[in-house]
C-alpha cells in the first residue's frame, strides 16, 4: 500500500471532469509555497491518469488532496480521496454524479 498526494489536476474542458492528476508521494511533504509546487509539477511529480487514480484505490492505495493554505503560505494535507460509481473522483461523501475534489490546484 502506498499513500499519495494529489495536489492539482487537468480538467477536460468541456465537460469539467478530472482527465489528469499530479501526484506525489506522501513522504515528499516540503512544499513552502505555491510557486514551488509549480516548479515540482514541471520537475518532480508523476502525471496520473483520473482511471490509474481509481485503479490504485481499488489496490488499496491511499490519496489524499493537498491544498494551498494561504494564512500559512503552504501546503496541507486535505481531505481522503475515494471513487464513486464508474469513473468518478470525490473527497465528499454525497452521491452526485462527477468528480469533486474540492479546493485542488487547477493546471
Amino acid at each position: 500500500m502506498s499513500d499519495r498526494y494529489v495536489y492539482a489536476v487537468r480538467k477536460n474542458e468541456d465537460t469539467g471532469n478530472i482527465e489528469e492528476c499530479y501526484v506525489h508521494r506522501k513522504t515528499d511533504r516540503y512544499f513552502l509555497s505555491k510557486e514551488l509546487a509549480k516548479s515540482y509539477v514541471a520537475t518532480q511529480s508523476s502525471v496520473l491518469d483520473k482511471m490509474s487514480i481509481i485503479f490504485g484505490l481499488m489496490l488499496k492505495n491511499t490519496y489524499y488532496t493537498m491544498v494551498f493554505n494561504p494564512s500559512k503560505g503552504k501546503f496541507e494535507e486535505g481531505a481522503k480521496i475515494h471513487h464513486y460509481r464508474e469513473g468518478f473522483i470525490r473527497t465528499d461523501g454525497n452521491d452526485t454524479e462527477g468528480d469533486n475534489l474540492e479546493n485542488i490546484m487547477e493546471i
